[in-house]
């Protein structure tokens, strides 16, 4: 029989990335919801930032279940994503 996974938006836990991942992985989740106008930009993930990243949630034997963008308006406005 298949088994539940856990997911946390780590913006709910209100804390800095690496303090919201120990979190989530003592609360006991298997994956995170990140942001990426906040905690995750795009812009600042070049290779290295990437291993970085992959390294943080292999320590923490988390997996990413979701990257989140927020918006002003709709995806469809482009002048104000």
């Amino acid at each position: 029989m298949p088994q539940l996974k856990l997911g946390i938006q780590l913006a709910s836990l209100r804390m800095p990335f690496r303090k919201a991942l120990e979190t989530a992985a003592r609360l006991g989740a298997d994956a995170v919801e990140v942001d990426a106008r906040n905690e995750v930009r795009p812009s600042e993930m070049t290779g290295t930032g990437l291993r970085h990243l992959r390294k943080l949630l292999e320590d923490y034997n988390l997996r990413v279940a979701a990257v989140r963008f927020l918006t002003r308006r709709g995806y469809d406005v482009h002048d104000e994503l």
